[in-house]
């Protein structure tokens, strides 16, 4: 693999993605539609080519693609706004891939599994989305698998990590830092799992440079469901600041979602939060070798880092 193309660049996952790629001499180019924030995070890679672009405006990606080998759809965009671009986004994405004959893999959730009763989950778990986001990540996922190019879905579970701003833990992690109450949401005597973006990239980047030429699809967990206690407990040893955490039921949620769409979107999606289901990665293992997993110290300690800088 010579050139590689990641489109959502700037995002969590996105920047995780670039910087492993550049971290392992393949030349990238970072997608993105601010040209100001791909400078801010990628002007000292010389690996990586920087092109501001929007994936609803095909022809901007188009011109970018013409002799990459893999294409990396790690964009996002607010709930709120998934009905209207995620299935466009995509269709324009592959047509690209299709039209170069690159490979393509698509940064994917565990939404469509559904509400399960928790329990853990794996390639062979049937998808039974209970919400639209499940329902539209379902759509996305059985798209790509249908593609004319070698394609892969990589789910995985909720991220954090430097740079990945939309993410539980980062809101969290932000509003300690100002020596504010932490926010979370569901119960926190509830176990949940989180991926340290860098650990998703590494697992990413290689089940791109396995060349297996079949359309199939990746689960890759985190290192191991932590409760809201456990987590609380860490970021305040991290930290040194010890003020209590704030619950959100869903009761707060509708109540905040009368002033913030953002919120109102999670409602859906409370099930995650109080009976969540966890990732088995017995298929990466077998397949392809040991899972990378940082512990939550390392991870949170690197997360903060770029916070405060």
């Amino acid at each position: 693999m010579k050139k590689v193309m990641v489109v959502g660049a700037t995002g969590g996952m996105g920047y995780a993605v670039v910087k492993e790629l550049a971290g392992r001499g393949i030349k990238t180019i970072a997608i993105a539609r601010n040209e100001q924030t791909l400078q801010t995070l990628f002007r000292d890679e010389p690996l990586v080519q920087i092109q501001t672009g929007d994936a609803l405006q095909k022809a901007t990606i188009d011109a970018a693609a013409a002799d990459v080998d893999l294409i990396v759809h790690a964009i996002n965009v607010p709930y709120r706004e998934w009905a209207e671009k995620q299935l466009p986004m995509l269709e324009n994405l592959l047509a690209v891939a299709e039209k170069v004959g690159a490979k393509f893999i698509l940064v994917d959730n565990i939404y469509a599994v559904g509400e399960q009763s928790g329990g853990w989950i794996d390639e062979n778990r049937k998808k039974q989305p209970t919400t639209k986001k499940g329902a539209i990540r379902l759509q996305m996922a059985e798209k790509t698998l249908q593609a004319k190019i070698p394609t892969s879905v990589v789910h995985f579970p909720d991220f954090y990590g430097p740079n990945a701003q939309n993410t539980a833990i980062h809101i969290m992690l932000a509003a300690v830092l100002k020596n504010k109450r932490m926010p979370y949401i569901g119960d926190p005597k509830v176990k949940r799992e989180y991926i340290y973006t860098f650990d998703g990239a590494r697992a990413l980047v290689e089940i791109a440079l396995k060349d297996r030429g079949v359309n199939e699809e990746w689960y890759i967990p985190g290192i191991s469901p932590i409760s809201g206690e456990d987590l609380f407990a860490l970021i305040h040893s991290l930290t040194g600041l010890q003020k209590k955490p704030m619950i959100a039921n869903k009761m707060m949620l509708q109540l905040i979602g009368l002033f913030q769409m953002q919120m109102r979107e999670m409602v859906e999606l409370l099930y995650l939060f109080n009976a969540p289901v966890y990732i088995k990665g017995d298929k990466y293992e077998r397949e392809i070798g040991p899972l990378p997993l940082t512990s939550y110290k390392e991870g949170l300690k690197a997360t903060i880092a770029s916070l405060q800088q």
